[in-house]
């Protein structure tokens, strides 16, 4: 797992914090879920079926926030 906790990072006039989770345990997904109930956008590297296997599936995350690109 990658750790960037409390890093902040500018990027082209926005600002973006930076955290690592592990979302092979449930307060990381937990965690991820919060993140998702106020995110834009989700960019991930995980391939979609692994994340389908940790209750993370894209059409879960909609229902969550329908907003979320």
């Amino acid at each position: 797992m990658l750790r960037l906790e409390g890093l902040t990072k500018r990027y082209r006039g926005a600002e973006l914090a930076l955290e690592g989770v592990d979302l092979e345990v449930p307060a990381g997904r937990e965690r991820l879920l919060g993140w998702i109930d106020e995110a834009d956008v989700l960019v991930s590297s995980h391939p979609a079926d692994r994340l389908e296997a940790l209750g993370l599936a894209p059409d879960q995350l909609s229902a969550r926030n329908p907003g979320l690109v």
